[in-house]
């Protein structure tokens, strides 16, 4: 039985990692910009929209950010953000 259970675990693990890569592909692709609902709201600045960008990291390029989203951990600029 728990053989079977760590069998089962390691599959899981390409499993998910597939599923993750799969879902922030269509993500890259979707068009549109994640921060235009922000852009249609006056009450919100454009220094505080950059703001939320960076700490989200929406202006590095795709590959890293997907990278970051992998390994759990996000870059050290989005981290030193005060608002």
């Amino acid at each position: 039985m728990v053989k079977y259970l760590i069998q089962r675990i390691l599959i899981s693990i390409p499993t998910l990692i597939a599923i993750s890569i799969v879902i922030f592909t269509i993500l890259a692709l979707a068009p549109g910009d994640p921060m235009g609902e922000f852009a249609l709201n006056s009450g919100i600045t454009a220094e505080v929209r950059e703001n939320i960008r960076r700490s989200l990291g929406l202006e590095q390029p795709a590959l890293s950010t997907r990278t970051y989203a992998l390994l759990g951990r996000r870059p050290k600029a989005a981290s030193s953000i005060n608002y």
